[in-house]
């Protein structure tokens, strides 16, 4: 039985996809690991919950920097080329962007209900952000990837 190159094609770029999701997930595992460890390490030091939301919060501009220069990217660069844009769907990058980005907005809700930080902290509007660039950025590759693989 034959295989056609577009077949062919389409399975590797699958293939690389769920690559660049596992690699994601376990670079987002380190940095959790990270944070445990960090502040399991810092408990004998006076000031031992702050590097725990330091972490949170470097860990917070840090994907929205990188969220808003993909998004940037996309918007302006990816956006008239097909073959391109199917490119940075496939991108490790964009992909671990969308993922960290939604983690961050989790781990941040879950803190919220269990009444570890409060709404107060006037940091919501940042982790807000978090959730609309994880929004946008799972969107385009998952929903609006069967239009991107139709035009090529």
């Amino acid at each position: 039985m034959a295989t056609s190159p577009e077949s062919v094609k389409e399975t590797m770029n699958k293939l690389q996809h769920f690559k660049n999701i596992i690699f994601s997930l376990l670079l987002i595992y380190a940095w959790i690991l990270y944070n445990f460890f960090d502040y399991y390490n810092s408990l004998k030091y006076s000031f031992s919950m702050l590097t725990l939301y330091f972490n949170f919060i470097n860990g917070t501009f840090f994907g929205i920097g990188t969220g808003f220069i993909l998004i940037l990217l996309r918007v302006f660069f990816f956006a008239k080329k097909s073959k391109l844009k199917l490119k940075l769907k496939n991108n490790f990058f964009y992909i671990f962007s969308g993922i960290f980005n939604l983690n961050l907005f989790i781990i941040w809700s879950i803190s919220i209900f269990m009444r570890v930080i409060d709404l107060d902290l006037g940091f919501t509007n940042v982790v807000v952000i978090n959730f609309f660039i994880s929004v946008f950025i799972l969107t385009d590759i998952y929903l609006l990837k069967n239009t991107a693989e139709s035009q090529i």
